[in-house]
């Protein structure tokens, strides 16, 4: 005879045993998380490049980019334009004009001491290397003028730069009143 037990067990569950996530797993999800994440740029990531931002304005919106902008003046009326000029195109370009505007509107005189400035194909030109571009006028240092830069072929480039005192790390720029245009004696 079988007899029957009130003991039975209970029909098996057909869904897989949960493994109960404890605190030790969720703190480790936690902290590997990020570091996971991290891998994916490695050690070349732009945010742990050395960046030594430069005192000037950069304006990449013409053909011809212009890098850290800036006129370093002598206190006296006398300034030099300090940029770099990359001529971004295959074809030879020129800077022809500049244009400086002071605060209120006021011009500033601007001259090219060559007469222009030739910008080989896809080369660079230093401006404070040789002080090509001369200012002259009411400069004040810790002031932002307007830059105006015209070019052969590339499109013109206007912007705000600072004017800075010639110290420190610029006294090397040359600097000096713009020479007057001589006459040949007859």
């Amino acid at each position: 005879m079988t007899t029957s037990s009130s003991s039975a067990r209970p029909a098996a569950d057909p869904r897989p045993a949960r493994v109960a996530a404890g605190p030790g797993r969720w703190l480790a999800a936690l902290l590997l998380t990020p570091l996971i994440a991290g891998c994916a740029t490695s050690f070349g990531a732009q945010t742990s490049q050395v960046y030594q931002p430069g005192p000037g304005i950069t304006v990449r919106d013409s053909d011809v980019y212009v890098l850290n902008a800036f006129i370093v003046t002598d206190g006296r009326g006398n300034g030099t334009l300090v940029a770099g000029l990359i001529n971004q195109k295959p074809a030879r370009d020129a800077l022809e004009a500049v244009s400086v505007t002071g605060p209120g509107g006021k011009p500033i005189s601007a001259t090219i001491l060559p007469g222009m400035i030739a910008l080989r194909d896809q080369s660079s030109v230093q401006l404070a290397d040789t002080g090509a571009v001369r200012v002259a006028g009411a400069l004040t240092a810790g002031v932002n003028y307007q830059l105006g830069l015209t070019f052969k072929n590339a499109a013109p480039v206007t912007m705000t730069i600072p004017v800075l005192g010639k110290a420190g790390e610029f006294q090397s720029v040359p600097l000096g009143p713009v020479p007057s245009p001589t006459t040949p004696s007859h």
